[in-house]
């Protein structure tokens, strides 16, 4: 059912485990609903539990069915009714430790999902580059909100992307610090995919840590031209002077000694 058009909200959830009440990062939160509006959005939690779902889809009346999976633990989904959503501060959802979910290979059906990995990279030194926001989209409008961050290690794991063979998958990397960069996949690319999508980042630099063109011209100006000599000390400048009353004076006699003669 697509969506009629209406409101929109963004959704908060915190995930944390259950044994000692620590977060748990970068699993992978899924949100769908009753009435079949919500499709594909999907998040994952930064390193200290928490994951946003931007622009859900509201209607009131709604039940919106929340869904948090990691490796290593077990997979909870829990309900809420729309007003409840908006209310609450965030969803919080406690994970036991367990065998963790079970992904799906690559070449899945349509209409199955399928595991997507992303390495986010800086592309003149090859470094990896943490807190990248990464978000998926496709051609066909099917996936909405599918967003992740980077780990320190440059990768974001995206567990559950709805698949479809035939649609273009839009893989979008930004970091402040960064220009931003896309990539693009059909379906079938990424079901055949058996490592992690890279994408390479060129750094922004600030115009105050580069000279300006003006700056470089005065700069070259003033290495041609000499330096401008030190001023005299005043006790020098004083000295010159009374050399040169003494001279004028020696002069003074000579000509007043040959006039007598």
């Amino acid at each position: 059912m697509s969506w009629p058009g209406g409101e929109y909200i963004d959704v908060t959830v915190y995930v944390y485990d259950t044994s000692d009440n620590t977060p748990i990062p970068y699993a992978t939160v899924t949100i769908s609903d009753s009435e079949g509006y919500v499709k594909g959005i999907q998040a994952t939690t930064d390193p200290n539990g928490y994951a946003v779902l931007y622009n859900v889809p509201y209607v009131i009346g709604d039940t919106y069915y929340i869904t948090a999976s990691a490796v290593g633990y077990e997979t909870k989904t829990v309900s809420y009714f729309s007003i409840e959503l908006t209310e609450v501060n965030h969803v919080a959802i406690g994970l036991a430790h367990g065998p963790g979910p079970i992904m799906p290979s690559g070449g899945t059906a349509q209409g199955n999902n399928i595991p997507i990995t992303v390495y986010v990279y800086n592309a003149s030194n090859n470094a990896p580059i943490p807190g990248a926001i990464v978000t998926i989209s496709d051609s066909n409008g099917y996936i909405s909100g599918i967003k992740g961050m980077t780990s320190p290690d440059g990768y974001v794991v995206f567990n559950s992307v709805p698949y479809y063979s035939s649609d273009t998958y839009y893989i979008t990397a930004q970091q402040v610090n960064y220009n931003s960069n896309s990539v693009s996949y059909t379906g079938q690319q990424l079901a055949g995919l058996n490592q992690a999508i890279m994408i390479g980042l060129t750094p922004i630099y600030s115009t105050s840590s580069q000279p300006t063109s003006s700056s470089q011209s005065t700069t070259s100006q003033s290495s041609s031209q000499p330096s401008t000599p030190s001023l005299l000390s005043k006790g020098t400048t004083i000295a010159l002077i009374g050399v040169a009353a003494v001279a004028l004076g020696v002069t003074a006699y000579a000509i007043a000694s040959r006039r007598k003669k």
